[in-house]
């Protein structure tokens, strides 16, 4: 079959686009995100008592103090925190979950939520919680009264010489500066062994950016987009498999990732 000059020329234009998008996805799938190396700024240690002073100086330094004491009302059904309990009722298992690591506790509300529902499922299981802001460790540790450990230190710098069956960042993983990935993803590693879950919640990519411009000079001094591509490269460098996504179509504002050590 012949067809007109203007036809084989708009085949032949319809032909070399293919061709050109067909390269350029074998580039783009040969291309594999990387987690962020290590570039801490020799002024990290400043940076993290500013963020820990301009924390306790903020109305939400008080506000997770009063969800803790009841003072406050907190939707454990719904909104971000049913969200986290939610991964979490998943995650923890009676008769398998030993230890349970939070990073990033805050006053550690849902770090003994978390201690009190391994109990209600016949589990004695060994609870910690590690977070930044000092005074939130001492409202934790007055609180829980022998419940939980909490400890006081950077988050991608711990060493507790042990590993955890669960561990889970709630809404603290946007606060680390992705130069402390690598740092932050080694820490996991080292306090998880095979098997171990990890859950990640955090504000989906979209939410971040739309809000980006409130943030600067705000009350929190990190807040990075997280994005599930990332995630997942930082996970596999370190021995993870991200094995669930989810995006929480409740508040349309967090997502969660759930990994495990393999």
């Amino acid at each position: 079959m012949v067809f007109p000059l203007r036809l084989r020329h708009e085949l032949l234009g319809i032909m070399l686009c293919h061709i050109i998008i067909h390269v350029a996805g074998a580039t783009f799938a040969t291309k594999e995100a990387q987690c962020p190396s290590d570039a801490t700024p020799e002024n990290y240690t400043t940076i993290l008592q500013r963020e820990a002073i301009d924390y306790e100086q903020s109305s939400k330094f008080r506000n997770k103090i009063d969800e803790l004491h009841g003072k406050r009302y907190v939707d454990w059904e719904g909104g971000r925190i049913g969200e986290v309990v939610y991964g979490l009722r998943a995650l923890i298992r009676p008769g398998k979950t030993a230890s349970i690591l939070d990073l990033g506790c805050a006053s550690g509300l849902i770090t003994l939520w978390a201690q009190g529902f391994a109990s209600s499922l016949g589990s004695n299981a060994e609870v910690w919680g590690v977070e930044l802001v000092p005074g939130w460790v001492s409202a934790a540790k007055s609180f829980a009264n022998g419940r939980a450990t909490f400890i006081q230190g950077d988050l991608t710098a711990i060493n507790l010489k042990k590993t955890f069956d669960v561990v889970f960042m709630s809404d603290s993983y946007e606060h680390i500066p992705a130069y402390r990935y690598e740092a932050l993803w080694k820490v996991l590693a080292t306090h998880t062994h095979e098997g171990s879950k990890i859950l990640i919640h955090s504000p989906l990519p979209s939410v971040q950016l739309r809000f980006a411009k409130h943030k600067a000079g705000g009350q929190q001094y990190f807040e990075n987009v997280v994005t599930k591509r990332d995630l997942a490269a930082c996970g596999k460098q370190n021995g993870f498999k991200l094995y669930q996504y989810n995006t929480h179509a409740g508040l349309g504002v967090y997502f969660s990732a759930f990994f495990v050590k393999v």
